[in-house]
């Protein structure tokens, strides 16, 4: 529908940084293990949302692999 009718949309999403800012950064000073595990195991479950959405975007005809 908003490809149709050409409507601007916005977008909200919450996202979560996984890993260290840089080399320099070691998360895990600030972050507790049990969150970190948390984390770690609902990439593992849904996997990637990045590659998800680059799926669904293949598979939707939206984009070509080019």
């Amino acid at each position: 529908m908003i490809i149709a009718q050409k409507t601007p949309v916005l977008i909200e999403a919450i996202s979560y940084r996984v890993g260290d800012h840089s080399t320099s950064d070691f998360s895990a000073a600030y972050r507790n293990e049990e969150e970190m595990k948390k984390w770690e195991g609902l990439l593992a479950r849904f996997s990637n949302p990045i590659t998800r959405l680059e799926k669904y975007l293949l598979r939707e005809g939206l984009i070509t692999p080019d």
